[in-house]
């Protein structure tokens, strides 16, 4: 690395005159003084008039005419004066001495680049940072001083074609060239000019695009000039991309549609006016995004959105491009071709009074097209490639201006190079995919049916492969498969494959059976894990093969559809065949070793007992499950006394435990917050309101109602109002007395606390402590307005809830946060 920094250096040294170094010299000063700027300019008369001839362009515009150098600088001031000469001097030190004939050339292409960047990042960093506008323009013009450099260094390597200002796109080989990001090298080389590192820091970063908020507002300017200009003015323009991007731009400036077609059209004049003075052609006419306003380049992208997701193979294309030309431009007649997805053949479509006429396929690329229509030729180019064209009749005008007309070619060209390199491709897959004598279908990580080929839902014929049903439905009502449990649990499970092989009955009575082997995948995608479905027809296999795998595909079936749990264990206890549902988890282990007794029984347990136990027992069976499984097993020998296996069959009373602690769970409590639902709040607060009066002993209710939960409910979405409502029934546990008071949720986000054995101060304290811990919990975004109410001698629960209520809406009527006394 060393070596291309001392190769670099003497290219610097070699290249920059000594007018070019005493401007720089006057960059790094606070005040830059004028009498050495005019001092510096007096000894190349050249760039004097160069610079006069920028301060008079149209950009400026200065009433009166400056014709010298002291009444440019009291006009645009000593900073702008030198900004002006340090980009001359700079492009005259860089630019070869030769003319270049070609707008196009690889230098004038990296200069426009440049040049738009510096401009750019000026314009921005004055809505972003005002005061280091001059230094972004600055920091932006010489960002990629070490690969221009590097034309100097290694002629041979980067001519003819160098596109160095382009080599960013490509980090991995500037790092083996480099040895560092050009933007770190660059400054360094600023630094043998004396210009200090943190002078210039957004150089390093000029191309961190993906983390720009990560940088400070100058910084940001020059990131987000750079990625502009090389959308702009890049040797590969991508008009879909550019448009994203000023829209993009528009939004991290929070400018107007006004205010952002103001900041181009600046731009575009400071371009064109720096361009001419520094003898740089502009791109060719067809070529100048900029040249047509954020709302041309909108309407130009949106119909072209409509080829890159056109279905039905390139005929859709063209009559989409077609329909373009006659709804947007006017034009009633037209011959469209088309390059075939695989690159080796074109498709030619005619197109006579709106009406395809005609369609010839399968034309080699080698023979010129024959049009059926005279007049001007347009042609689709992605990349330099030719990949499509149309002809228009001499006499007919497009019902636009060229501009516009050119612009919706540029876009048609990049949708339809879009279109072959994703769109196209898939249609051919999915081609080959019907084509496959295999049954595929892929589906959601919930096992919901997203699509499959034309074999699948042969298979499955008659029933409708509908997109959305759940496949297992699917197979169950066509084939009589997939409802076993292991299948139905496949979609949550941890497993990553599972398959079958079973025997079906045709409907169609062609054949008597079939033989099918049935497979499921869990896959990666980039947004999330889908299931890939196979069904291949295994039918020629041997008659006994088929009559094993029916006996077996029915005792499989027969076990599975049973509710209780049946397992096989050897002479020593070792399960060797279990229900579906349990296999993965206990075959193979001693059912003696995870299980255990309960109830009655309080025998030895190990397998001694298979021989002479012959009354059920209870017993937990301790799965690789936390919550173990609750049977009543019977143990029964298999092949008489002698037997060296026994079956146990378990009757299940996990599910009767569970659905009992369940429903009575659900009848008391609020799924969501984890309080008393309403109906026990109107039960406890009738129980505790006669046991108050019975006693006398005071008691309390605060009803609370939340104020701010609907905005987030409405803005952020359901799940943030359920987090809320979540974090609330928290808050209540965490802030009542556990046995005396009792929080609930009431309602949506209403809740409300009885509380017992209470004081009126203590009351007022508990109350008081819940709103500073909901407070604390959301930040002020939530909070509520509570009604606090003590029961009074021979008041009902109703009437003390109405109280309650009231002051409730008192306080939030009153602006709400607040707690209100109920009278």
């Amino acid at each position: 690395m060393s070596d291309v920094i001392a190769s670099l250096n003497e290219c610097l040294k070699a290249t920059f005159t000594p007018v070019t170094s005493r401007l720089i010299r006057e960059v790094v000063k606070e005040q830059p003084e004028f009498e050495a700027i005019a001092e510096t300019l007096g000894m190349d008369p050249a760039l004097s008039a160069m610079v006069l001839s920028l301060v008079n362009s149209p950009y400026y515009g200065v009433s009166q005419r400056c014709t010298d150098l002291k009444r440019a600088a009291v006009v645009l001031g000593t900073q702008e004066l030198l900004k002006l000469a340090l980009t001359i001097s700079f492009q005259k030190a860089l630019m070869p001495k030769r003319p270049q004939k070609d707008a196009n050339s690889e230098l004038y292409v990296s200069w426009r680049v440049l040049v738009w960047a510096a401009i750019a990042a000026e314009l921005i960093c004055e809505r972003l940072a005002p005061r280091e506008a001059t230094r972004a323009y600055l920091c932006a013009m010489f960002k990629d001083l070490s690969l221009m450099l590097l034309r100097c260094a290694w002629p041979e390597r980067f001519e003819p074609r160098g596109e160095y200002c382009l080599l960013t796109e490509r980090p991995d080989e500037e790092e083996r060239v480099l040895g560092m990001p050009h933007g770190a090298l660059t400054q360094l080389l600023l630094a043998q000019l004396n210009i200090p590192l943190e002078l210039c820091d957004g150089i390093r970063h000029h191309h961190d695009i993906d983390r720009l908020d990560e940088h400070d507002p100058y910084c940001q300017s020059i990131i987000l000039a750079t990625r502009w200009s090389e959308l702009e003015h890049g040797a590969r323009p991508d008009p879909l991309a550019l448009l994203h991007f000023e829209l993009t731009l528009r939004t991290h400036l929070e400018m107007s549609d006004a205010e952002i077609e103001t900041l181009r059209r600046r731009c575009v004049e400071r371009f064109r006016s720096m361009l001419s003075t520094l003898g740089i052609g502009e791109a060719p006419p067809d070529e100048r995004h900029y040249q047509n306003s954020l709302q041309e380049m909108q309407r130009a992208y949106f119909l072209a959105v409509e080829i890159q997701l056109a279905d039905g193979g390139l005929k859709a294309v063209a009559v989409s491009i077609f329909r373009h030309l006659r709804l947007a431009f006017g034009l009633s007649d037209a011959d469209i071709w088309l390059l075939a997805p695989e690159g080796e053949t074109r498709s030619l479509f005619t197109f006579r009074d709106g009406m395809l006429v005609s369609a010839a396929h399968g034309l080699t690329l080698d023979k010129p097209v024959v049009w059926d229509l005279g007049g001007d030729i347009h042609r689709l180019l992605a990349d330099g490639r030719e990949i499509g064209g149309l002809r228009i009749a001499r006499d007919a005008k497009p019902r636009a201006d060229a501009s516009g007309f050119a612009l919706y070619l540029r876009f048609l060209s990049k949708a339809f190079d879009n279109y072959l390199g994703r769109k196209a491709v898939l249609e051919r897959k999915a081609l080959l995919l019907d084509q496959l004598p295999l049954g595929v279908a892929h589906a959601d990580n919930r096992g919901r049916l997203l699509g499959c080929n034309a074999r699948f839902r042969e298979i499955l014929a008659p029933i409708p492969a509908g997109k959305g049903t759940a496949v297992s439905d699917l197979l169950h009502e066509a084939l009589g498969v997939g409802n076993e449990p292991g299948w139905m649990e496949f979609p949550a499970s941890d497993r990553q494959t599972i398959s079958r092989i079973f025997c079906a009955t045709l409907p169609q009575g062609a054949v008597r059976h079939r033989c099918l082997y049935l497979s499921a995948h869990k896959v990666r995608t980039p947004r999330e894990a889908e299931i890939v479905f196979l069904l291949e027809d295994v039918t020629e296999i041997s008659e006994l093969e088929m009559q094993a795998l029916k006996e077996l595909n029915f005792m499989e079936a027969l076990v599975a559809s049973m509710r209780d749990v049946v397992l096989t264990v050897d002479a020593r206890g070792t399960v060797t065949f279990a229900s579906p549902h349990l296999s993965e988890k206990i075959a193979g282990k001693n059912l003696f070793t995870i299980s255990k007794p309960t109830g009655a029984y309080t025998g030895k347990w190990d397998a001694s007992v298979l021989g002479h136990l012959h009354a059920p027992v209870e017993a937990m069976l301790m799965a690789d499950d936390p919550n173990p499984l609750a049977l009543e097993l019977v143990f029964s020998p298999l092949g008489g006394e002698e037997a060296r296996s026994h079956l146990v069959v378990g009757r299940d009373l996990t599910a009767v435990r569970r659905l009992e602690e369940k429903l009575k769970v659900q009848a008391m409590y609020d799924g969501l917050t984890g309080l008393l639902n309403h109906t026990q709040f109107q039960a406890v607060l009738e129980r505790e309101t006669q046991r108050a009066h019975r006693t006398a002993r005071t008691m309390g209710l605060v009803f609370l109602d939340l104020d701010g939960f609907k905005a987030i409910n409405d803005n952020d979405g359901h799940q943030a109002g359920d987090a809320i409502l979540r974090e609330m029934g928290h808050i209540l546990r965490q802030g009542t007395r556990k046995g005396m008071d009792f929080p609930c949720r009431y309602g949506g986000d209403e809740f409300g606390v009885i509380f017992t054995e209470i004081t009126p101060k203590q009351l007022a304290q508990l109350a008081g402590r819940l709103d500073k811990m909901v407070r604390d919990a959301f930040g002020g975004r939530v909070g509520f307005s509570g009604g606090v109410a003590l029961l009074k001698p021979g008041e009902t629960a109703a009437s003390l809830l109405l109280r309650a209520d009231r002051a409730a809406y008192k306080a939030k009527s009153e602006g709400g946060r607040r707690l209100a006394l109920a009278d």
